[in-house]
């Protein structure tokens, strides 16, 4: 982990005076990669699961800052 840590500032140190930046430079490079995505892991947001039980109507859904795309798999599904 160290290593993912390691990567992930240095991305963030390089990044411009964009402080946001580096957060499309981290993905790009992670290549849909979850090992090097520090806060991903492969999983949908639990309280995003334990709020969909409780849902009882269907529709469309926005997923902001998606990340590598596991909570709007699991709204998909």
């Amino acid at each position: 982990m160290d290593e993912v840590r390691e990567n992930t500032l240095r991305i963030r140190d390089q990044a411009d005076d964009d402080s946001l930046s580096w957060f499309e430079t981290l993905y790009a490079t992670a290549n849909g990669d979850e090992y090097w995505i520090p806060w991903s892991d492969g999983a949908p947001h639990r309280f995003l699961v334990e709020w969909s039980f409780d849902i009882k109507s269907r529709g469309r859904a926005l997923v902001v800052g998606c990340g590598l795309g596991e909570d709007v798999a699991y709204l998909s599904r």
